[in-house]
């Protein structure tokens, strides 16, 4: 038996593998070849039993079926409008640890085996991994690799009976950390009540909500949901991974006990094991970022994609989808609806819905008529001007924090930026330090004392000296997320200041720990 695959190459081509006795293999199954000397992953279009007129290569890996009909014909749409590989479509439809065929994870923990002093350890190393265990108690490898900014080397400690470490089921509830809040009873406002009836009236069409802030879209989701799931079919949710939280999770959950979330924050094994419950039905609701437009279900009757406007939902990489595009058109070959909602909808959907390609919706009214926020924009220039430095937040706002404290409120800073500073650059010959890959600036990490890629994550030690004309005295420019927290604590001694950003939250239980201190 022969089979035809299509391998994750830019290229419109099945190539061809002799299926060897006793593997079994069907059309959709995972397969790995051997392609110019190396492995390469692919999926099985389909089989014959009519030898090619040309010498072939075995099949060296053999797997389950993961890929439908319906999902091969998505992928060579996906294919044709965005100029990428028929098999490179059919990867991102995949996660990685489904096509790695992960079984039940386990992870190391590694205890104290008794109490010890850390001052005990003669190496510093050592020492470290003493005071964490003794803080924190039993950790897995992974969080104490996190908190520590390299991986812990445990054998010595084991060798001197000082730490214990075990083998223990590894398979984490996805939601373990997602806060259980009781459905609220909300009066929906006759605007809403209008969208849902919209989107009720096209169950298979696209609706766009374009509805200010604070105008209660979400809800205006969960009642179309609620709809979908009563009559037997699966929902999917995408949100911007940004805005992937345990309270937007929560807030579904307590609708929708059964939903699956899929994010990168998950482990591969959590990923794939969240996507074999959606595959086998156990899911009302998916809830996930880009990807998730992938999600596998049996009767797929809505998808809402919140934000929409958002450039994340465009991949940057093969295949360069968009989201809303391959969302929309899987919702067309599965007889679907689609919800699109925005305070600021793209140009393209606001574009067709008064065309009227897809219906519109509008929320002009925030709920029970809150006002909406006052925005002042400062010129930092001018502060600039006028104080003859570079300051990190303007006086104005400073201003209006201490009153907020005063008053004991709180205050959110957002910044899209990690790290202290984002460019270290030479005075003299104007050189900046970037990485060798990308050519982009590397990212300076107080915490971590390091330099840091955020594109291919390269990590470089920090430079005393240019590497061009080697000066010293490197200017560090730029505001990170460290820096401010530093700034911060330094204006307001004595508040409690919290840092959120995926350097600071290394697991599910700092993000619910910040939460819950917020």
């Amino acid at each position: 038996m022969f089979a035809e695959v299509l391998v994750n190459l830019p290229v419109d081509r099945t190539f061809t593998y002799a299926v060897p006795p006793g593997m079994r293999v069907a059309r959709g199954s995972r397969v790995v070849v051997p392609f110019r000397g190396r492995p390469l992953g692919g999926f099985v279009l389909r089989l014959t039993e009519e030898a090619p007129p040309f010498a072939v290569k075995e099949v060296s890996n053999g797997g389950e079926v993961l890929i439908d009909d319906g999902f091969f014909d998505l992928a060579r749409w996906i294919a044709d409008r965005y100029a990428c590989g028929w098999g490179e479509a059919l990867e991102a439809a995949v996660p990685t640890g489904v096509k790695k065929r992960r079984a039940a994870r386990t992870v190391t923990v590694a205890r104290l085996a008794g109490p010890r002093e850390p001052a005990t350890a003669r190496s510093p190393n050592q020492r470290r991994i003493l005071e964490l265990l003794g803080q924190a108690g039993p950790l897995t490898v992974a969080d104490m690799a996190r908190r520590l900014g390299s991986r812990p080397s445990l054998a010595p400690l084991v060798k001197k009976g000082w730490v214990v470490t075990q083998q223990v089921p590894g398979e984490i509830d996805a939601l373990a950390d997602v806060l259980h809040e009781a459905p609220k009873e909300i009066t929906l406002t006759p605007e809403q009540e209008a969208a849902l009836a919209t989107i009720a009236a096209h169950p298979t069409g696209v609706t766009l909500i374009h509805g200010v802030t604070g105008s209660g879209k979400t809800e205006v989701y969960l009642r179309a949901i609620e709809r979908v799931v009563a009559a037997g079919k699966q929902a999917i949710v995408l949100v911007p991974e940004i805005a992937l939280t345990p309270q937007t999770v929560s807030r579904f959950r307590a609708r929708f006990p059964r939903i699956a979330v899929l994010h990168s924050v998950l482990t591969e094994a959590d990923r794939a094991a969240q996507w074999r419950t959606t595959r086998a039905g156990g899911a009302d609701v998916i809830i996930g970022a880009r990807s998730a437009v992938f999600a596998p279900t049996r009767a797929l009757g809505l998808v809402v994609i919140d934000e929409e406007h958002e450039a994340a939902y465009k991949q940057d990489n093969a295949p360069r989808y968009h989201a809303r595009e391959v969302a929309i058109e899987r919702a067309r070959r599965e007889g679907a609806g689609v919800v699109l909602g925005s305070a600021t909808p793209s140009i393209e959907s606001l574009f067709l819905a008064r065309r009227g390609d897809f219906r519109l919706a509008t929320l002009s009214r925030r709920i029970e008529g809150r006002p909406m926020p006052e925005i002042e924009v400062v010129d930092m220039a001018a502060e600039r001007a006028e104080l003859k430095r570079f300051p990190i937040l303007s006086r104005r706002l400073v201003r209006l924090m201490t009153e907020t404290t005063s008053r004991g409120e709180q205050t959110i800073l957002f910044l899209n930026r990690r790290g202290y500073v984002t460019q270290i650059v030479c005075t003299r010959c104007k050189w900046v330090f970037r990485c060798r890959r990308c050519d982009v600036a590397m990212t300076h990490h107080r915490e971590q004392d390091r330099c840091l890629c955020h594109y291919c994550f390269d990590a470089k030690p920090v430079p005393e000296v240019c590497a061009d004309c080697r000066a010293g005295g490197l200017l560090r420019l730029g505001i990170g997320t460290e820096r401010i927290e530093d700034e911060v604590k330094t204006l307001f001694p004595g508040r409690t200041v919290a840092r959120m950003d995926s350097d600071s939250m290394k697991t599910r239980r700092d993000y619910r720990e910040s939460l819950g201190g917020l």
